[in-house]
């Protein structure tokens, strides 16, 4: 026994310092990212698009529940609602709330680098594979083309997104394996961190592609069968009860939802051309329009090179019999990818669903998840090549002897270098940064209203996230999404050109060619009486609303704010009714008056106590699984399994 909890011991230091080179690879691979100036962005466009979303977090220390509510961006939404970016994935919260919200999504960034590299370490040891593939496989997913050529455009939270799912990937080979109650556990919280890392292409990856070649694995698996099944099933359920903090708001709001479409599928890449994005680093090859298909590098980019797709085929055709289950399960995965990710696939779900085909309208994210399943097969390839070698050197013991270990596996140290070296100089390409002038943060600290206003930025994603961390509302911005069936409130401060002046404005603010106008037609807050409209102090803060007016006569007051269940209004400290409008109304008596708005929705706080829940009964679960393993110990001289169970 004490031999055992020796072996334990020790495999646990080997395990933490090799997740500490990884740690210190990820460092080094994401250091541009690490600085922490105000005016230092990532260079692809949507970063700032994605992390727009975020600046609700920021109202969680200062006004508590009201960032339920994101009124800082087109109106205002349910904050936890939110499809573009991962709002709600504790490797964005956490960093953001700590940080600020651009540095914070930065260190998101890297340690969603850190997350894919260990996911992908946490797969080759369940494969029983030795350490050098282990460290070998994690380093190559970090620097991965696959996660960082899609930064080409900024898409932080897919990377994100495929990180979490490469846990999904290595917890249901572990489970299959090993069917340990508390790698069932794992696997739900690696399916909830997925569900809750928004865009949804990757979730699709997950539904349609891995839980499908799932069965491979479960299959044929004799008296443990029954079993299996079992703790996939409790998975499942655990991961939709843990997620329910952002399923259940989703579906609430999901009727209300209108995104972009391309009802042309004019982004799809014809199947036959999709697999050779894992070999083309050709930046030429992603910006020109080949393959019929949209000029989005970032849209296609999973470049890991031709030595671990050389050495996935090794692995393929020359593994052990005991790997060949697990070698079917990601082979059927990575086929079933790139055909969600294809031409092929939209156009037959055109045939069913044309609306939703039209709305899946960039397939080719699916395929992010490729990279993880070559690496995985790579890795094994690495291993057969290793253990070859090594019995070769057995076999042969003067050779051995001539050569020694070092110098003969010296080709094979250059070979896994050089694909590291070229993997990597890939993608630095597009892990780097640029400084914006710092007159755009110094206008939106000048553009920051007194009181409340809905503010129009200059073009361009970063001005947007500028005036949100000045404190602004902006209105007018692009998202990938908009609240069906409503138009977004006017400004009352608009930068626009200066020879292109609105009527009736007034020039608060010039910058270059820039100018920012008054607007005084559109208050945030009025009162609208049949003697005319009388313009009401605010303060907004999310979902908490201050209002004081005075008003002669009695009429409506209005404010420019989206209306939607959980919102209510009190006048005096008195409940009162809201009146049916796509804005925020009540009735306003004549005199002098104070008003407050709160958002507190059913879905979040129903959402909420199912996530609650969740955890009780993983933590439960955990804990009970311990108890019971306890009381069966392993035989004298047994090994632990690799697995993280």
């Amino acid at each position: 026994m004490q031999r055992l909890r020796g072996l334990a011991r020790s495999t646990s230091v080997r395990a933490a310092g090799e997740l500490s080179l990884l740690a210190l690879w990820t460092v080094w691979v994401g250091r541009a990212f690490l600085d922490s100036h105000p005016d230092t962005w990532p260079i692809g466009g949507d970063f700032a698009l994605t992390l727009e979303p975020y600046y609700a977090w920021r109202l969680l220390p200062r006004c508590g529940a009201c960032f339920l509510w994101n009124g800082g961006i087109n109106g205002g939404y349910p904050a936890f609602a939110e499809l573009h970016g991962a709002f709600l994935h504790p490797l964005v919260a956490v960093p953001v709330l700590a940080f600020g919200v651009l540095y914070g999504s930065k260190l998101s960034f890297v340690l969603s680098l850190f997350l894919a590299g260990a996911a992908q370490w946490w797969l080759a040891r369940v494969m029983r594979l030795s350490a050098v593939p282990r460290v070998w496989v994690g380093a190559m997913a970090i620097a991965g083309g696959h996660l960082a050529g899609r930064m080409q455009f900024g898409l932080s939270a897919l990377v994100l997104s495929a990180a979490s799912a490469g846990l999904v990937l290595a917890a249901v080979v572990d489970l299959a394996e090993h069917g340990r109650r508390r790698t069932a556990i794992l696997l739900a919280v690696a399916v909830a961190l997925t569900l809750v890392s928004g865009q949804g292409y990757v979730q699709v990856g997950m539904v349609l592609g891995i839980a499908p070649a799932a069965l491979i694995l479960v299959a044929q698996r004799g008296v443990r069968l029954g079993r299996s099944w079992k703790e996939f099933a409790l998975a499942g359920l655990l991961a939709i009860v843990l997620a329910g903090v952002f399923l259940v708001p989703l579906a609430h709001f999901a009727p209300f939802i209108d995104k972009h479409t391309d009802p042309d599928l004019a982004a799809a890449e014809p199947l036959e051309y999709v697999p050779l994005n894992l070999v083309i680093h050709d930046e030429d090859y992603y910006a020109g329009e080949y393959a019929r298909r949209l000029v989005l590098p970032a849209m296609y980019m999973n470049y890991v090179g031709w030595i671990p797709v050389g050495l996935g085929a090794v692995a393929v055709c020359r593994a052990r019999k005991e790997r060949r289950r697990v070698h079917a399960f990601l082979m059927v995965c990575l086929a079933l990818v790139f055909f969600l990710g294809s031409e092929a696939f939209l156009r037959l779900l055109a045939a069913v669903a044309p609306g939703f085909a039209a709305g899946y309208r960039y397939p080719s994210l699916v395929t992010v998840l490729a990279g993880s399943l070559v690496l995985a097969l790579a890795a094994s390839g690495l291993e057969e090549v290793l253990q070859k070698g090594l019995a070769v050197l057995r076999g042969h013991p003067r050779v051995a002897r001539h050569l020694g270990h070092s110098l003969a596996y010296t080709p094979l140290v250059v070979l896994g270098l050089f694909a590291l070296h070229s993997i990597y100089t890939f993608s630095q390409e597009w892990l780097q940064t640029v400084t914006l002038p710092p007159v755009m943060r110094q206008v939106a600290q000048a553009l920051r209203a007194e009181g409340t206003a809905w503010v129009s930025p200059p073009v361009g994603h970063p001005w947007a996230a500028y005036m949100l961390e000045a404190g602004n509302k902006v209105t007018q911005v692009y998202r990938p999404w908009r609240w069906r069936d409503r138009v977004q409130p006017p400004a009352s401060l608009i930068a626009t050109r200066s020879t292109d002046l609105p009527s009736g404005t007034e020039v608060v603010l010039t910058f270059g060619d820039e100018a920012v106008v008054v607007d005084r037609r559109y208050p945030y807050a009025q009162i609208e009486t049949p003697a005319g409209a009388v313009v009401c102090d605010a303060a907004a803060q999310g979902g908490d609303i201050h209002i004081e007016c005075e008003t002669p006569e009695a009429g409506m007051l209005t404010l420019r704010e989206n209306a939607f269940v959980g919102w209510s209004a009190w006048r005096d400290g008195e409940r009162i009714p809201l009146e049916p409008s796509a804005w925020l109304r009540v009735q306003a008596p004549a005199g002098e008056h104070v008003f407050e708005f709160r958002y507190r929705p059913w879905d979040v706080f129903l959402g909420a106590a199912l996530s609650l829940a969740g955890m009780f009964a993983a933590g439960w679960l955990w804990i009970a699984a311990g108890r019971s393993a306890s009381k069966s110990h392993p035989p004298a001289g047994g090994e632990p399994a690799p697995g993280l169970g």
